[in-house]
């Protein structure tokens, strides 16, 4: 039975990415683009379709499927559209010559990555190493209830409940004068808040009591950040991670990432409707109407920016040169202040876009965007190299205990979840930004789990 569901989810999924591309692209435009361009584009999008489900055949999610899922959809599925159409966002038309170029990078992109995830599934004596599992304190779910729950009474208070349902009128700043302060204390706030559900449920599994703070903390995370409220990356790494969490089911099934493309083709744009908007002033009938009547327009906005971006970065790189590991730097120091570091490294969006002379900043910049402006078109196969290493780790520590059974709680299978839905907001970019983001939620989920007694499993 379940063989036969995860055959008829991949159905389901083959069919939904095949009636998309349909849908979204202009086909009655092919007779006037370049024949080499439209082959580069369908070459690079079966390559990733394929090595999409071939890892959906083996998992039901992992970093890898979230990669091949985000080069599907965006560097073909979107930026085809937007061929198709004439129009990238932020630069209009493109040259033949720099699409080949990019869609060639892009197609060694996959081949290095592929091999460095391949490569990093070599047995070690770590693995031989008995499982230690979490044990949660009773006194860690009453801290952390106690915690969401002043933490929801606060921002009620502070700007009115109506005010906490749309991301305009959201922001609570804790008093902290210096923005990025506040920015700080807000997002590990959002994580203990996040956490604090989940650790009082996983709590209830182990002992089956103290269904009333899953019931608490479960309430106070969806009043306190409620999904329109928030950055939707925010949004997705919280509900996703929650709800792989609570559905242990779907470790072998694959209705996950059927959610997930959903999620993406429909409740994110949706979600964009109250970035600048209170939730009140919405009209939520014709938000969701130009959801499903727009969806190939949509593609063509600055949200999907992603290919535009890698371009202009290989353009960039031509005149100007690369910062020889200088956005590397500023990403693994991201915790140091600007005030105390004038010449701090800014996101590599930004970066490219104020070299160029752009008002307008707040740009994305995909991975293999990082590793070209960090270090060229040679050594950015080294970095491929290492983000496929890197994912082939993450996903073999979570999996060979996930296989073995369901039951345990490991402190790895609390964080994963959220690594995957913070991934593909990673793979989009830019990295110091999105690992600053995902470093407020490690470093309290690394302190949450000290105060757990380790088992053996």
């Amino acid at each position: 039975m379940k063989q036969l569901l995860k055959i008829y989810s991949l159905i389901a999924l083959l069919s939904g990415l095949v009636a998309m591309l349909f849908i979204a692209i202009p086909w009655e435009n092919l007779s006037s683009k370049d024949l080499t361009v439209v082959v580069s584009f369908l070459l690079n999008g079966t390559v990733w379709g394929v090595l999409l489900f071939c890892e959906l055949s083996k998992r039901a999610y992992s970093l890898l499927i979230i990669h091949w899922l985000f080069c599907f959809l965006f560097f073909f599925a979107i930026a085809f559209t937007q061929y198709m159409h004439g129009v990238f966002p932020w630069v209009g038309s493109l040259g033949h010559d720099i699409l080949l170029q990019t869609n060639f990078i892009l197609l060694a992109w996959t081949a290095v990555v592929w091999v460095g995830y391949k490569g990093s599934f070599t047995k070690n004596k770590a693995e031989a190493a008995a499982s230690v599992g979490l044990r949660i304190p009773q006194w860690l779910v009453l801290s952390l209830t106690c915690f969401t729950v002043s933490n929801t009474v606060y921002r009620v208070v502070a700007i009115g409940f109506s005010a906490l349902l749309a991301r305009a009128t959201s922001v609570v700043s804790y008093g902290m004068e210096s923005s990025a302060a506040g920015m700080f204390v807000g997002h590990s706030f959002q994580a203990l808040s996040f956490f604090a559900a989940v650790f009082s449920l996983l709590a209830y599994r182990q002992k089956r009591r103290g269904l009333l703070f899953v019931m608490i903390t479960m309430t106070c995370l969806l009043i306190s950040y409620f999904p329109t409220s928030m950055a939707r990356y925010a949004t997705a790494a919280i509900y996703g991670g929650l709800l792989l969490i609570v559905f242990r089911s779907l470790r072998s099934n694959r209705l996950f990432i059927l959610s997930l493309l959903g999620g993406f083709l429909i409740v994110l744009p949706f979600l964009n409707a109250f970035r600048n908007t209170s939730f009140l002033e919405v009209n939520i009938s014709n938000v969701v109407a130009n959801v499903f009547h727009h969806l190939g327009d949509a593609w063509l906005s600055g949200d999907y920016d992603a290919y535009t971006l890698l371009v202009l970065v290989l353009e960039h790189i031509k005149f100007y040169g690369i910062t020889w590991g200088m956005q590397f730097v500023g990403v693994l120091l991201f915790w140091i202040p600007r005030a105390w570091w004038i010449a701090k490294p800014v996101g590599t969006g930004h970066f490219i876009t104020t070299q160029a002379g752009w008002y307008f900043t707040n740009v994305s910049a995909p991975l293999p965007a990082e590793g070209l402006i960090n270090l060229g078109q040679g050594g950015y196969l080294l970095f491929a190299l290492f983000v496929g290493w890197l994912m082939g780790k993450l996903d073999r520590s979570y999996w060979k205990k996930a296989e073995g059974s369901s039951c345990n709680i490991t402190s790895y299978s609390i964080l994963y979840p959220v690594l995957i839905m913070f991934f593909f907001f990673m793979n989009r970019g830019d990295l110091l930004s999105s690992t600053a983001y995902t470093m407020a939620y490690v470093v309290n989920w690394w302190l949450l789990c000290k105060c757990c007694p380790k088992v053996k499993l």
